[in-house]
Parts: structure tokens; sequence; C-alpha cells
């Protein structure tokens, strides 16, 4: 009977330990699952900047006229912005002229000076900056020995004549093709372009020596089309000293914001400075059947971080109820859910909805998307 006893005592201790095992295994997948939530909840989707959520109140504050776009409610200090098209002229010189857009990065590029940043500078701190860089390449160097380095570099429609003291008869004049090359007789087409005339004639007197026993050629530039140089393996171009750029906006990128969600007409609507999420939402058609307007959410970039809000539009009419609309800024984003909106993840399921029709415009850069 005792050993029966100790044989049941065992099986139960046993059955009690199977079932501690099980609550620990739940408990860790339990846990493991909250953490997974709270992760998912946090953590962006498709790429989305992680985000902040505060109060209605705090939204209005964000997007006043001291922002980035101030520029909307006071043109005579716009900024530039990302797709805006530029018409930027150089005195003297209108091979450097260009008509150029802002890229999603917010610069832009120019010959001989490459990129400059351009986003959030005015016209005239743009064309400030695109004088001082192009007035940077016919600086001389700090040491005044360098000028002795000077060398012009030959370019495309330059003449250049070469003279052979012991060969008169292979006297030429050429002009340098669109390619960059010249074409002289016996040894045929050679690179010109971006060379000095001392390099130049060094290389065509070697070549020559296969077929003349003194080359000796002189290589004459009679007529330049340029006024780049080199100085000291730097290159430089001669007459920028006082030149001025001029920057002319062409047109400007178009202000916009997003609704989506359960509304007629889900897209892009055109920016003024009277909208609001509820006008916004009206010009989309409305809210349809299941719309949920007490639980509007609208995302907005400020500072380089995307923060989020829910606004009660559903009782925006009545006279009783504080009102909770907003006056919207560029590149808010207004989602109509069809669920009330308890949770972070409830947000992230209607933003994923809504992302696929904007990846492609800017809305993609302020967020990330």
């Amino acid at each position: 009977m005792l050993e029966l006893a100790d044989e049941g005592n065992r099986l139960v201790y046993n059955q009690q330990s199977v079932v501690k095992k099980e609550i620990s295994l739940r408990l860790i997948f339990c846990f493991g699952l909250v953490c997974l939530i709270l992760g998912t909840a946090c953590t962006p989707s498709r790429g989305i900047q992680t985000f902040k959520l505060i109060s209605a109140s705090e939204l209005a504050l964000l997007g006043t006229p001291s922002d980035k776009y101030r520029d909307v409610l006071n043109p005579d200090d716009y900024k530039l912005n990302i797709s805006d098209e530029l018409d930027i002229k150089i005195e003297g010189h209108d091979d450097f002229n260009q008509t150029v857009k802002v890229r999603p990065d917010g610069q832009i590029t120019l010959p001989l000076i490459g990129d400059i940043k351009a986003k959030s500078k005015s016209t005239d701190e743009l064309k400030a900056e695109i004088t001082r860089r192009y007035r940077l390449l016919s600086m001389p160097e700090v040491d005044s020995s360098a000028t002795a380095h000077k060398e012009y570099l030959i370019t495309v429609n330059d003449e250049l004549a070469l003279k052979f003291p012991y060969h008169n008869n292979m006297d030429q004049t050429v002009k340098v093709r669109p390619d960059g090359r010249i074409s002289l007789s016996m040894i045929g087409s050679v690179v010109a372009e971006g060379r000095t005339p001392s390099f130049l004639n060094k290389d065509i007197n070697r070549r020559y020596q296969k077929y003349l026993k003194k080359p000796n050629a002189t290589l004459i530039v009679n007529q330049f089309s340029t006024m780049r140089y080199r100085l000291s393996d730097n290159p430089k171009i001669a007459g920028l000293e006082n030149v001025r750029a001029s920057v002319i906006v062409k047109a400007t990128e178009g202000l916009e914001v997003f609704v989506g969600g359960n509304v007629l007409k889900p897209g892009v609507i055109h920016y003024r400075k009277t909208l609001t999420a509820m006008t916004a939402i009206i010009e989309a058609g409305g809210g349809v059947a299941g719309a949920k307007m007490g639980n509007v959410v609208v995302v907005r970039e400020h500072a380089g971080q995307p923060f989020v809000a829910t606004l009660d539009l559903a009782s925006e009419f009545l006279p009783e109820q504080p009102t909770h609309d907003v006056a919207l800024r560029p590149h808010d984003i207004i989602i109509v859910p069809n669920t009330k909106i308890d949770r972070i993840g409830d947000f992230m399921e209607d933003l994923v909805r809504v992302i696929p029709p904007i990846q492609n415009s800017t809305f993609a850069f302020f967020y990330g998307l």
C-alpha cells in the first residue's frame, strides 16, 4: 500500500511539473507575443519613421509660420523646396546657364561646381552660394609660386597649329573635334581635350618619332574657346573673379495634403492656407459608410519627426462641443479609419492601406515611406 501511495505521489508530482512547465512556456509565449505586438505598434511599417503620438491641441502648435513653410504665408520670404524648377544664369558665361529641379535630396547640380544644397534656402542665399563657388574656380592658390604652373586646358573648337622646323611639309592647322580629338597626318586621331598644350606637344612628338627622325614639332594654340586652365593640378577658370549668378524660380512645388481611408475620393488635395482636416475630408467626398469621424488621424512631419494626433470630427458642428478641427500644413496625411483607434497598432493597420498610393510622391521623402 505504501508503494502504491508513493507511486501515486510521484505521478501527481510529475503531473504538477508538466503543468508548471506548460504554464511557464505559455507565459514565455505570451510575453514574446506582447513584445511582438508592442514592437509592431511602435515600429514603423514599410519604412515609415518612428512617430510620436500627440494631442490635437499639440498638433495645432506644429507647423506655425515660424517653420519651414512660413513662405506659404509670407511669399516675400520664399524658401526653395523639393521639385522647385530654377533658372540659373551666370553673367558672361552662357555655357554655364542651367534649368534645374531641386532633387528629393534637396540639392541641384551645376557645371564644374557640382552639387549645391538648395532646399530651405532663399533665392538670394542660393545665388550668393553659387557666385561664391564659381569665383573660387578662378582664385589663385595661397602659394604665390603656384602661378608658375598655370597652364591652359585645351577644349572642343580650339584651333591648334603644329609647326615642324625640319619638315615644313608636315605643318598642320586643326580644330579640336566635338569628341575632343584632333586628326593629324600619319599618326591619325589624338586626344586633345582636357590636356595642356605642353603635354599634348610631347605626346605628338613621341608619336611622330615612329615616322620622323627629329620631329621637334611645336604646338601653338591659334584660337581658344574656353577660359579653363590648370593651376598646380587644380582646374580653374579665368574671368570668374567678379562673376555674378542669378536664380529665378521658374515653377514652385505643388504643395499638397493626402486624404485616405474611408472617404469617397481618397487622394491628393492642393494645399491652401485655409485648409483644415474637416474641409480636406469634405473635398475628398466626405466619409463613407463605416467611417469613424470621431477618430480621424493626422500625420505631420516637423523637424524631421512624424507626429500623429487623432481628431474628433464627429462632434465638430455641435455647439456645446469644443472644436477639434486643425489647420493643415503641406504634406499632412489625413486618414479616416473604419474602426475606433485605441492603440498604435490599429492606426498602423489603417496607415498601411494608404501608403501605396503615396510611395512615389514627395510624401515618401518627408515620411521615409
